[in-house]
């Protein structure tokens, strides 16, 4: 599942993010030939320049760059060199940062092919040779197939207990499909999380134009919980969910109140993993919100054989030691800190089982089937002969039962 996370090779890289203009952007998606941009963004811990260029690659399903496809395919660039120059130093801010901004497509850059994209981002070094800084993925597509969804907590394993499950519909149209089972890929995300996502369930009938998934146990997920939230505004007074703030060299540092496991269900509207970086004070966040040493605390007994991490889509590399708590046995509390940018924020506490890397979604936040959640499919098509695998399809919507 790591290839679909972030990877920073740096360490002064911080907050990197895409967005849309104007729209709070759950899941990096462009339609192909329509007039639509993503906003790739990101901090560099300095006020020194840095000269920053990024390239383009075509992806396949599986998130390998396209070997078979020349870049001229599924690419016009202007240039054999694409420049990040649209950055802005922070102003007034305790650590100094430089926020860089790159839209896509641009007038340098224009798309030509649906299908999984992988940018990279590079930083000149003093030798002049381009350094991998970091990579980052999104997607284009190609709308050809209908896509229907029925979402239901009357499960094949349960009855409005523990899970959800989806039955799907995908009319193919009057596209010329020969093996509709082989040709047709399918990925079902929850929240847009990686690592509970569902590759290519087995169709429960294929007709001539059409698959159907019902009654399928590959596509029952984990209810879950809501997510948890805080909002850090101010370093002057503490926001919401946040017990205190103090001025330790070099960051402001702010605790978090302490959070437990959850043996029940209580309503919250959250934003299904969302961040949103803004300030209170100051005209624009992205050069002027503050970052600070955020505190996490969870009381609970110490979890044999697993590890605990804290998650949102704001975490955009995945579990790795970045986000993993530690236990503190005198005060049987999972403990965590991490430096994050002023603004509003959802997340949630995730134990992995050691020993098959799998989730244990039921020992920190719960699964009741009340659960708010948001569903994405995508659909993949490579006709035989074909040299890359299309995105003909993307479905998104928020199932809330009644």
């Amino acid at each position: 599942m790591q290839a679909q996370y972030n990877k920073l090779y740096n360490s002064k890289i911080q907050t990197l993010r895409i967005d849309k203009e104007g729209t709070l952007c759950k899941f990096p998606i462009l339609q192909l030939h329509q007039n639509n941009q993503l906003i790739f963004s990101f901090d560099y811990l300095t006020h020194e320049y840095n000269r920053f260029t990024y390239k383009v690659e075509h992806c396949d399903y599986n998130w390998q760059v396209t070997s078979d496809l020349f870049e001229s395919e599924y690419l016009v660039s202007a240039g054999n060199e694409d420049i990040i120059d649209d950055y802005q130093q922070s102003l007034n801010t305790s650590l100094q940062y430089t926020h860089y901004q790159l839209k896509l497509p641009n007038p340098d850059l224009k798309i030509l092919l649906s299908g999984n994209y992988k940018l990279s981002i590079f930083v000149e070094e003093d030798n002049n040779e381009p350094k991998l800084l970091a990579e980052t993925f999104f997607y284009v597509v190609e709308p050809l197939v209908s896509i229907k969804a029925r979402p239901t907590t009357n499960t094949d394993v349960d009855w409005n207990d523990k899970h959800q499950q989806l039955d799907l519909e995908i009319s193919t149209n009057n596209l010329q499909i020969r093996d509709l089972s082989e040709e047709i890929k399918v990925i079902v995300l929850q929240n847009n999380r990686w690592d509970c996502a569902v590759f290519s369930p087995k169709p429960t009938t294929v007709t001539n134009n059409r698959l159907l998934w019902e009654h399928c146990k590959e596509l029952i997920f984990p209810a879950g919980n809501e997510y948890r939230k805080f909002e850090m505004l101010s370093t002057h007074y503490p926001g919401y969910r946040i017990d205190k703030i103090r001025w330790i060299p070099p960051y402001y540092h702010a605790a978090l109140y302490q959070d437990s496991p959850r043996k029940n269900y209580i309503y919250d509207e959250d934003q299904n993993g969302l961040s949103v970086i803004r300030s209170e004070n100051g005209y624009d966040p992205n050069t002027e919100a503050e970052y600070v040493m955020m505190h996490y605390y969870l009381e609970s007994e110490y979890l044999e054989n697993c590890s605990v991490y804290i998650d949102g889509l704001w975490n955009t590399e995945g579990f790795t030691p970045k986000t993993e708590m530690t236990y503190n046995f005198e005060s049987k509390t999972y403990e965590k800190s991490i430096l994050q940018k002023m603004g509003y924020y959802n997340y949630q506490y995730v134990a992995v089982n050691n020993r098959n890397s799998l989730l244990e979604s039921n020992l920190l936040e719960g699964n009741f089937f009340q659960t708010e959640n948001e569903y994405t499919i995508l659909v993949y098509y490579q006709k035989k002969g074909e040299r890359y695998d299309q995105l003909i399809g993307y479905y998104n919507f928020s199932y809330r039962p009644k």
